[in-house]
């Protein structure tokens, strides 16, 4: 069984789009040796991708202050929100907890899928393999969606500068 990666960071709001990349660079030199990061391109979906490397896979997410990198040979999506309160028209009386449970599965899920953002006016319910780490970040969802079940190395780290 291959070993799913996810990292994740907290960093200055603002700063979530740079930060990203920068976990993902960091990600990407651990776990695959590879330095500096591979050129970059985005699918007709928005996903990004390594066109140089088809069979490494990896995602990204941020959200008020917290990015996510999680890393597969295998397509994967991950998603962070941060815990909030919901919008209303959507949130339909749930809890922040329970709201984001299910926003972070369901984009998951189309992120693994390299679905972009117009999906998500008919989302489709998490995927059954989506694992959830409400305690991976203090006040953040954290949904990863593999594609296979696999062994996790999560984890919480500090961006270099």
């Amino acid at each position: 069984m291959s070993e799913l990666h996810l990292r994740a960071a907290l960093c200055p709001e603002g700063s979530e789009h740079d930060a990203a990349y920068r976990l993902l660079g960091e990600t990407v030199r651990e776990v695959w040796g590879l330095s500096p990061l591979p050129e970059l391109r985005r699918a007709p979906g928005g996903k990004p991708y390594f066109p140089a490397c088809p069979q490494l896979h990896f995602n990204l997410s941020h959200s008020h202050g917290a990015v996510v990198c999680a890393l597969h040979d295998l397509p994967l999506g991950v998603d962070v929100e941060k815990l909030r309160e919901p919008p209303k028209r959507l949130g339909h009386g749930l809890s922040a907890e329970a709201f984001f449970h299910l926003w972070t599965g369901q984009e998951a899920t189309l992120k693994r899928e390299g679905l972009g953002w117009t999906a998500l006016l008919h989302p489709p319910q998490p995927d059954p393999l989506c694992l959830w780490l409400p305690e991976l970040l203090s006040g953040y969802m954290v949904c990863l969606c593999p594609s296979e079940k696999a062994e996790l190395s999560a984890r919480v780290v500090e961006l270099l500068p």
